[in-house]
């Protein structure tokens, strides 16, 4: 039976020689006192400078009505601390023997017994080097820290992993093996103002096959999100993991003001990076893998000359197995092959697994893939990109829509080149349901591609200042129903045609009104339109049921 006295009764219970005295605002502990069983303080208890408490193994020492002490250890012993929640606010690691900025202390089981009792655990302004995974696994919990901290600089609380292969931090619990209702799983949870780093390379593990990604979920991770509801992660840097971030089974869940850095170089053939990690490929009783998910004013960089060669890929946001009710709010990210990758297939839910996915206000630059990929999503494809600004690098893509159906808008982004490369504005491949309006395509080699689409239109302006053009502003290839009702201009001459279908494509309304004629070769308005590689020059009817305007000067 737990014992339930104050602590002077307490006090005397367990050590009848010593004495109790009265402070301001509650009891003091007078000496340092052996715990030996279950025992509750029902009295507020405050230390300064006493020694604190032996806990012995298989006792519990519970306070109802509150403790605090100055951050240095007051927990002694393997046994166990409860704090009632409603009494008790922050500790600290220290009260189980943390010491910071000291790489040889290995402070796990410290943050580990502060996070297991504390309803509020605060970081000090300094670096806790830990070598295993640490567990939120409690609802109503925080970790908070000072700041975060990218560089090391004094006054940043920083959690210093020393492991290779371990996890940083896991909110939630592991995967379970059967489903649990929402209700059951971890929820309330914050992480704030703090940077969870690694002192060593990660080690990735492969994927298994091909569009596989058993390997990216597995693989040594900052901050996991698993079987979590309304949860919160902000001001959390995590920095040299193989994924910053990863989500499963989160539900109304939120990342703000975060960020992902990678600085060390590939270490295998096989190694990859990716700031946010999404898993929705797995059954948790909802539409996707995971529910509501937003990030707010994130960002993922790679370091300058490794960022764009993890032969595996390095993307900002990668969503596998679908991407049902995500939304990216202010997203930046910079030296990478992708800022953001969405897949749609996933095996479980699999109608509704690529629906109401948002990508609003972003910076995606220097990407040399892609600044976004949206692909295999199916009939039931929603899908907004607006008010982007997107800088493909060198030979790769603004925006990609691959394999892709239901109804997908873009529209009032910027994709801008700097000049100097091959860079594709939009492709759309092998899709259908295309709304793109209202965007800038300023200096790319292929402005607007679509390749084998359907049901799709066009009303953007195509400005190239410094590009030349040598096919078209505007490439249809084996496309159907799709209209173009765009501007293109530009510096004179740079544009050899302005819209182009080949021979194969039907039933596409092309008006090139809007096309400059001053923008093309010679000036010649002939080369506003152009079927198989011969100018259309009459409005009207042309090729297999394409129907043309515009054509005059």
């Amino acid at each position: 039976m737990v014992a339930r006295r104050s602590l002077i009764a307490g006090l005397a219970f367990l050590a009848p020689a010593l004495a109790a005295k009265k402070v301001s605002g509650g009891s003091r502990a007078p000496a340092f006192t052996v715990i030996d069983k279950d025992t509750t303080f029902a009295d507020f208890v405050g230390l300064t400078g006493e020694p604190g408490f032996q806990i012995a193994r298989g006792a519990t020492l519970t306070f109802d009505r509150g403790f605090t002490a100055p951050p240095r250890t007051v927990f002694h012993g393997p046994g166990k601390v409860v704090f009632k929640t409603a009494f008790q606010r922050a500790g600290y690691a220290e009260w189980w023997g943390a010491r910071v900025n000291d790489p040889a202390f290995d402070n796990t089981q410290a943050l580990q017994a502060a996070l297991d009792s504390c309803p509020i655990v605060e970081l000090m302004g300094a670096d806790y080097y830990f070598s295993s995974r640490l567990v939120m696994g409690k609802s109503g919990r925080v970790l908070r820290g000072v700041s975060s901290n990218q560089n090391g600089d004094p006054g940043g609380s920083r959690l210093m992993l020393t492991s290779a292969t371990a996890d940083g931090l896991l909110v939630g619990f592991d995967r379970k093996a059967t489903e649990e209702a929402a209700q059951k799983w971890v929820e309330h949870v914050t992480v704030e103002h703090l940077t969870i780093r690694r002192t060593r390379p990660p080690q990735p593990i492969a994927n298994s096959g091909p569009g596989l990604v058993d390997g990216f979920v597995a693989s040594p991770t900052g901050l996991r999100m698993m079987h979590a509801v309304s949860c919160y992660i902000d001001d959390v840097y995590c920095i040299d993991h193989t994924n910053g971030f990863y989500s499963e089974g989160a539900v109304h869940a939120y990342y703000r003001y975060s960020e992902s850095i990678r600085n060390f170089p590939p270490q295998t053939s096989f190694d990859f990076y990716n700031g946010f990690l999404q898993n929705n490929g797995i059954n948790v009783g909802y539409a996707s893998g995971n529910a509501s998910l937003y990030y707010r004013d994130c960002s993922v960089f790679g370091a300058v000359g490794i960022g764009q060669t993890f032969p595996g890929g390095a993307a900002g946001l990668y969503t596998a197995g679908g991407f049902t009710d995500t939304f990216v709010f202010g997203l930046e990210t910079g030296i990478l092959n992708y800022g953001i990758v969405a897949n749609g297939a996933g095996p479980k839910n699999a109608t509704y697994s690529s629906e109401d996915l948002t990508i609003q206000n972003c910076v995606l630059d220097g990407n040399a893939n892609a600044g976004i990929r949206i692909n295999a999503g199916n009939d039931f494809t929603a899908v907004v990109i607006s008010g982007n600004y997107i800088n493909p690098d060198g030979a790769a893509t603004g925006i990609e829509i691959i394999e892709t159906n239901g109804s997908v808008s873009i529209n009032a982004n910027q994709l801008i080149s700097v000049g100097g490369n091959s860079a594709t504005g939009l492709r759309v491949e092998r899709a259908g349901g295309v709304i793109s309006k209202g965007n800038i395509f300023t200096n790319l080699s292929r402005p607007i591609v679509f390749d084998h689409a359907n049901n799709c239109s066009t009303e953007d302006q195509v400005n190239n200042v410094l590009v030349a053009v040598a096919k078209a502003a505007v490439d249809y290839i084996e496309t159907s129903r799709t209209s173009f009702r765009g501007t293109i201009k530009g510096a004179p001459g740079l544009f050899g045609t302005g819209v182009s279908l080949d021979l194969t494509s039907t039933h596409n309304e092309i008006d090139v009104t809007g096309i400059d004629v001053a923008c093309l070769v010679r000036r010649e308005a002939r080369r506003k339109l152009s079927l198989g590689g011969v100018p259309v020059v009459a409005p009207g009817p042309f090729g297999a049921d394409n129907l043309s305007t515009g054509i005059m000067d």
